[in-house]
């Protein structure tokens, strides 16, 4: 019994993050996240994610010579770590439009963060 009524309050919880685009999404994100099944919670985002046509494309990544990045391992790490950022940055657009703050300027504050980076790597003279 309290197994189905888990997965009943996940599907719940799922369709509110489906079919809901207002406050009740920082709800049911805190509700899946409570589950502690956080691959079921990403699942669930990706499906909005594509659910609202914005599924980002990753890019072919490149060398500092322009030669295409090869390494299979390489290429998954990568295209991870960009999906991560998209979603926390979307996370975060949502609670700051959600919370009444201009769509544009949180925009702007997140290239603005992204523009802020540094490469602790670079060589002298680059």
């Amino acid at each position: 019994m309290e197994r189905r009524l888990r997965s009943f309050e996940i599907r719940r919880a799922q369709a509110l993050l489906i079919n809901e685009r207002n406050a009740a999404l920082p709800m049911a994100r805190a509700r899946l996240k409570s589950f502690g099944v956080p691959f079921l919670l990403k699942r669930t985002l990706n499906l909005v994610a594509s659910s609202n046509g914005n599924k980002f494309t990753p890019p072919r990544w490149l060398q500092p010579d322009g030669e295409p990045v090869s390494c299979l391992e390489k290429l998954k790490v990568l295209n991870e770590n960009l999906e991560e950022i998209r979603e926390l940055s979307q996370e975060a657009l949502e609670d700051a439009v959600l919370m009444g703050c201009d769509e544009s300027q949180v925009r702007e504050i997140l290239a603005q963060l992204m523009d802020s980076l540094v490469n602790p790597y670079r060589k002298d003279g680059e």
